[in-house]
C-alpha cells in the first residue's frame, strides 16, 4: 500500500503534463511528422527495429509510441499520460528497490520502509524529473527506467539472497532497446556487489572462487552493454550528431565534463531556473570558473566520502553510482547543442536519494517528526514540479520562459522565431532569428531566417544566410536542401539540383532532400529521375508531400490509376491537406470518374474555401460551386 501511495503522489504532482501539447524539441520529427509510428505492420516494425532516426536506436520506445498512436492518434495528452504512468510506476518500483538496499546496508527493520518511501518521493517528485516525463520524445527515458528498475530488483533480492540473473538480463535487454543509457548497468551491478550486497571485496575478496563466480556473472551484461554502446555510437555518427574535435576541442569537452559533475548536484539542492536546454558555452574549458566550481564540488564530496568510508559507506557508493550513470553523457563524445540536460539525472541521482532517505530515517528518531519532514519535502518538491510541468506546455510558452530566465539564450530566441514563423508572423520570426544570430553563429538560425526571407522574395539576403549556415556547419545537410528550394523558387533550377545533391552526399537518408530533388528534377523535365527520388523518399519515410508529388507526376506521365493510389495513400496519412484532394480530383477526372472527382474537389474546398483552382475545376464539372 505504501508503494502505491508513492506512485499516486508522483502521478498527482505530474498531472499538469496532461494539459501540454508537443514541443519543438524533436517531438515534431519523432512523433507528429513520423508516419512510421502510425501503424504496426511489418514495414513499421522493421523501421522501428533498424532505424537510427535522429541519432537513436530505440525500437521498444518506438513501439510504445506506435501503441499510443493506435490509442490516441496525435492527441498529445495520450502520449503524456503514458509517460506519466510509467514514471509513477517507476516511483513505486524504486520504493521497493530502496527498501531492499537499505536492508542490505543494515538499516533497522523498523526504519526501512520509512526510509524507502522518503527516498522514492525525493527522487520521483524532484523537478529534475520533469524533463523526462513532460517531454514526449523522452518516453525512452521513463521506459528504459522502468526496465532498469526491474533488472535491479531482480538482481537485488535482499540480504543474503542470490540475484535472479535471468530476469535481470531480460530487464537489461528491454532497457537497452528503449534507450542506450542502460549500458552503465554492468558497472552499477559491480558497485552493488561491493556495497551494500558485499558479494565482492571485504571477507569475500576480489579473486577468490566465490568472487570469480560473481565476476563471471557480469559477462553477459557486459556483452549486452558493449553492443548497445557500439550501436549508440553508430546511430550518432549516422545522424551526423557527433561534434568533431574541430568544432569542440578536447579542452572544451573536459571543461564541460567538469562543469556537469557539480552542476547536477547543485541543481538537486536548489532546483530553480531550470531550462529545457542548457546551451554549450562558447568559452568553456578546464580553467573556466564554472568548470572549476563543478570539479571542486566533486572533489569536496569525494574527500568527505573518503573520510566517512567506514561510518557511512553509502556516501561513497552513491557518489560512484552518480559518476557511472553520468559517464556516457559527460560530453567527451559530444552530440547536440547542450552542455547538460536534466534528463541525464533520471538514473544518476537514485543512489543519493536512497542515501538521503536512509540517513534521515535513521537519524530522526521520532517517526512523527520523520513523517512531518517527509511531508514538507514532498509538498515543496511537488509544488516545484507542478509549476515546472507547465513550462513544457507548448513551444512559445517554453521558449518564452527560457529567454525570461536567460535573455542571452541563443537557441531560445531561434526557437521563438520558429514559433512566430509557424504562427504566420514572419516579421516576428525575422526579429527573433536576428537576435539569435547576434548572440552566437547558430547555423539553424541562419538557415531558418533564410527560409523566411526567401518566402518573402528576398532571395539575395536569403542566399547570404544559407551560405553562412553552411559555412559554419559544412555537414548541415538540411540547410543545403533548403537552400536548393530557395534557388528553385528564384528560377535557378540547375543550382537547386546541385544543392539537393550536396545535401544527399552528406546524408543519403534525408527524406526531405529526396522530395526536394524530385521536385527540382520534375521541373527540369527529368521525370524518370524525379520518380526515383519520390520513391526513395517514401521508402525512407512516407509523407503526404511525397505522395502528392508522386501523384501529380504520375498524372503527368499518363498513369492516372497509379496517381489515384498514391494520392489516396497521402490522404490516409493526412486528410486535411486540400492540395491532395484537389490532385485526387484531377486524377479521377482523367479516369472519367466524374462523381469521384467532384467529391474530391468539394472536399478540397471544404478544407480551403478560397482555393480558386479547385472551385474552377468543380465548376467545369457540375456548374458553379455553392
Amino acid at each position: 500500500m505504501a508503494r502505491l501511495a508513492v506512485a499516486a503522489a508522483t502521478a498527482l504532482a505530474f498531472l499538469p503534463v496532461l494539459r501540454n501539447g508537443f514541443v519543438d524539441l524533436d517531438d515534431l520529427e519523432n512523433l507528429v511528422a513520423n508516419t512510421w509510428i502510425r501503424g504496426l505492420g511489418p514495414a513499421n516494425l522493421r523501421w522501428m527495429l533498424t532505424t537510427f532516426h535522429l541519432g537513436h536506436w530505440q525500437p521498444l520506445a518506438w513501439l510504445s509510441c506506435a501503441l499510443d498512436y493506435r490509442l490516441w492518434g496525435l492527441d498529445a495528452r495520450g502520449f503524456h499520460l503514458t509517460s506519466l504512468l510509467l514514471h509513477a510506476a517507476n516511483a513505486g518500483l524504486f520504493a521497493v528497490l530502496a527498501e531492499r538496499l537499505l536492508a542490505c546496508a543494515g538499516v533497522p527493520a523498523e526504519r526501512r520502509l520509512a526510509g524507502a518511501i522518503g527516498a522514492a518521493l525525493l527522487w520521483s517528485l524532484h523537478p529534475l524529473r520533469v524533463e523526462s516525463v513532460a517531454w514526449a520524445t523522452e518516453r525512452r527515458d521513463v521506459l528504459a527506467g522502468f526496465f532498469l528498475l526491474l533488472a535491479l530488483l531482480a538482481y537485488v533480492q535482499g540480504p543474503g539472497r542470490p540475484p535472479r540473473l535471468g530476469l535481470a538480463l531480460l530487464g537489461t535487454v528491454l532497457a537497452l532497446t528503449s534507450k542506450a543509457s542502460g549500458m552503465v548497468l554492468p558497472a552499477l551491478l559491480v558497485l552493488l556487489d561491493v556495497y551494500p550486497l558485499r558479494r565482492l571485496g571485504g571477507a569475500v575478496g576480489w579473486r577468490s572462487r566465490t568472487a570469480q563466480r560473481v565476476w563471471l556473472e557480469k559477462l553477459p551484461f557486459v556483452l549486452l552493454a558493449g553492443g548497445a554502446a557500439a550501436v549508440a555510437l553508430a546511430a550518432q555518427r549516422a545522424a551526423g550528431a557527433l561534434q568533431s574535435l574541430d568544432e569542440i576541442t578536447i579542452a572544451r569537452r573536459v571543461g564541460a565534463a567538469m562543469l556537469q559533475v557539480g552542476f547536477y548536484l547543485w541543481k538537486t539542492l536548489w532546483p530553480v531556473r531550470l531550462l529545457p536546454l542548457y546551451e554549450y558555452p562558447l568559452d568553456i574549458g578546464p580553467l573556466q570558473r564554472s568548470a572549476l566550481a563543478g570539479a571542486a564540488t566533486l572533489v569536496a564530496l569525494a574527500v568527505v566520502a573518503l573520510a566517512l568510508r567506514r561510518r557511512c559507506p553509502g556516501l561513497g557508493a552513491a557518489l560512484i553510482a552518480y559518476l557511472i550513470a553520468l559517464s556516457p553523457t559527460l560530453g567527451l563524445a559530444q552530440s547536440g547543442p547542450q552542455v547538460a540536460a536534466e534528463r541525464y539525472t533520471y538514473l544518476a541521482l537514485m543512489g543519493f536519494a536512497v542515501l538521503a532517505g536512509g540517513v534521515a530515517a535513521t537519524m530522526i528518531a521520532s517517526a512523527q517528526r520523520y513523517a512531518l519532514a517527509t511531508l514538507a519535502v514532498t509538498l515543496a518538491l511537488g509544488a516545484l514540479t507542478w509549476r515546472q510541468c507547465a513550462t513544457w506546455h507548448d513551444p512559445r510558452t517554453m521558449w518564452s520562459r527560457v529567454v525570461a530566465i536567460a535573455p542571452d539564450h541563443c537557441y531560445g530566441h531561434k526557437s521563438l522565431g520558429d514559433a512566430a514563423r509557424d504562427a504566420g508572423d514572419p516579421d516576428g520570426a525575422v526579429a527573433e532569428y536576428r537576435r539569435a544570430i547576434a548572440l552566437r553563429p547558430l547555423p539553424e538560425a541562419h538557415s531558418n531566417l533564410a527560409a523566411v526571407l526567401a518566402a518573402q522574395g528576398r532571395f539575395d539576403e536569403a542566399f547570404e544566410h544559407y551560405r553562412a549556415a553552411i559555412r559554419i556547419k559544412p555537414s548541415y545537410a538540411f540547410a543545403w536542401t533548403s537552400y536548393g528550394v530557395a534557388l528553385a523558387d528564384a528560377g535557378r533550377g540547375a543550382e537547386a539540383i546541385e544543392a539537393h545533391r550536396r545535401a544527399l552526399a552528406i546524408n543519403p537518408d534525408l527524406m526531405e532532400a529526396h522530395v526536394n530533388l524530385g521536385s527540382a528534377l520534375d521541373a527540369a523535365g527529368q521525370l524518370d529521375e524525379a520518380m526515383r527520388e519520390y520513391a526513395t523518399a517514401i521508402r525512407l519515410r512516407p509523407t503526404p508531400e511525397a505522395y502528392n508529388n508522386l501523384g501529380t507526376l504520375l498524372v503527368k506521365l499518363g498513369r492516372p490509376a497509379d496517381a489515384v493510389q498514391a494520392l489516396r495513400q497521402g490522404i490516409a496519412l493526412r486528410a486535411d491537406i486540400a492540395t491532395l484532394h484537389e490532385n485526387l480530383g484531377i486524377a479521377l477526372q482523367r479516369l472519367d470518374d466524374l462523381a469521384g472527382a467532384a467529391a474530391a474537389f468539394r472536399e478540397a474546398l471544404r478544407l480551403e474555401p478560397g482555393r480558386a483552382s479547385a472551385r474552377a475545376a468543380l465548376s467545369a464539372l457540375s456548374g458553379p460551386a455553392p
